[in-house]
Formats: structure tokens, sequence, C-alpha cells
């Protein structure tokens, strides 16, 4: 670019010198002149226009963006010669930017980016809540809990309970002993029978507490966190309870920790 400038400028002197070589030619030169020698005024222009390119770098999130306009440089230059033989000139520089013919496309330099690895979520296994144990109704173990201390009586204080037999006692449906049957007798191992559901499930026990239609006093027996639907509920070795008359009740819990009400079977045990 500069040396077409340098170039444009040698042009326009060269002409301003011929311009000059030429008055001073015309003036040597003899003519009838009224008066004196006289000299016209008169001006030479050069007009040059020099193309460039006009590169601009816009940063950007993604990297600098490269930005190339095509522009012109207009020289005109203007050499006068006055009457007075005084010479001048004039320099006049503009700068043109043609209106684009296509849209202006923005050239991305490529920057090289640290990748930024992704965050891989972790999956964390759940961690499923544990059962809730049975509450047994009394601490005391159950090895001692099963042998009541029965109350010294001489043969002439002995009495005889009579269990009538019947069926089990049982106000739900979801809790419901059919075997063994109110006043059975029990010897050695027996299975307990029966149903053991709720809609909201979470385990069932089978307790047991001396006496005929017991209320209170209950001690665990047995128990499961699954449910049963007129199946086995439990293997009871009656060999480690003393003899005699027990109700044995059957309870449903939910999750809540409320229950129906139990179903009770009072049965005998001799072995």
């Amino acid at each position: 670019m500069l040396r077409k400038v340098l170039f444009s400028f040698l042009i326009a002197s060269l002409l301003s010198v011929l311009l000059i070589w030429g008055v001073w030619a015309q003036a040597g030169t003899p003519q009838a002149q009224p008066a004196g020698p006289r000299i016209e005024p008169t001006a030479a222009v050069v007009t040059q226009t020099v193309p460039l390119t006009l590169t601009v770098y816009l940063p950007g999130p993604t990297g600098t963006q490269t930005l190339t306009l095509p522009v012109f440089l207009n020289l005109d230059i203007r050499i006068g010669l006055s009457s007075e033989m005084t010479a001048s000139v004039v320099t006049t520089t503009s700068l043109t930017v043609p209106e684009p013919t296509t849209a202006v496309t923005l050239t991305p330099t490529t920057v090289p980016a640290t990748a930024t690895p992704l965050l891989t979520p972790t999956t964390v296994p759940a961690t499923p809540l544990p059962p809730t144990p049975t509450p047994p109704a009394t601490p005391t173990p159950v090895a001692a809990a099963l042998t009541p201390t029965p109350a010294p009586v001489t043969e002439s204080e002995t009495t005889t309970t009579t269990v009538e037999s019947g069926p089990p006692l049982c106000p739900d449906p979801r809790a419901v002993i059919t075997s063994p049957t109110v006043g059975q007798v029990l010897t050695g191992t027996v299975t307990i029978m029966g149903t053991a559901t709720h809609e909201n499930f979470q385990y069932y026990k089978l307790e047991y507490a001396p006496g005929a239609g017991a209320t209170e006093g209950f001690a665990y027996l047995a128990g499961a966190e699954t449910q049963v639907t007129d199946g086995v509920l439990a293997e009871v070795d009656t060999t480690e309870l003393d003899n005699g008359v027990y109700t044995i009740q059957l309870v449903v819990v939910d999750r809540s920790g409320n229950f129906p009400p139990p179903c009770a079977v009072t049965v005998e045990i001799a072995n």
C-alpha cells in the first residue's frame, strides 16, 4: 500500500515539473504582448485510488472472530501555477468503504479451549429402610418368660381349668388364626396356621399370655415381615412352656404402627 502511495505522489510530482517547465517554455517564447509577459493561471489534477483491505478482530465468548472489509484510499493531488509564477500543491485524501453486495460473514478464529468435563451424576443406591424389629411385649427373654412360676398348692387345692372348644375370636379378617382352635390340647412342636395381611402391611407377631381369655401380660412368641394368606404363621415348640392354659393372639401391624383388633385363641399345653 505504501508503495502505491509513493508511486502516486511521484507521478503527481512529475506532472508538476512538466507543467512548470511548459509554463517557463511558453514564457520564454517571444509573442506579441501588449504590455510585458503574461502567464495564464493553470492547474493540473491527479486522482489515484488505492485499494486496501481492513481487518478487524472482534473478541467473542467462543474466541476471536475476524472481520475483513475492502476499502479504497482516494488521493486527489491538485497542482496549480498562478500568473505570478507561484506554484501550489494541494493533496486531498479520503477513505471509501464500499457497500457489501453480500452479507458479511464473521470468520471465527479457532482458539483451543480446555474441554470442561461434564458432571456425571453418581447414582447413589437407595438404602432400604431396615425392618422394624418386632417389639416384644416384655423385655424378659422368651426362655425365662415361658416358665411361669406356679403357686404352690396342695393336692386338696388342685383345680382343673376346663376350656370349651370353638373357633378363635377373630374380629378382623386380616388377622385370623385357623389352627389351633379354642380348647385344643397342644403337645410338642405345633404349626400355627392362619392369615396375616394388611393393605399397608409392615409385620405380624404371635404373642402368648397365661390363662384363658387373657387381655394383658402378653410375651412375644413368633412373627415375620411377610404377609400370609391361609398359610403357616409359625412353628412353636410347646416343650419350652409349662403345661397349662394359655391365650395366643395374632397382631398385624401396619406401617403407621397401628393394628386391627387381634385374633385370640385359648389352648392347653400338655407335654
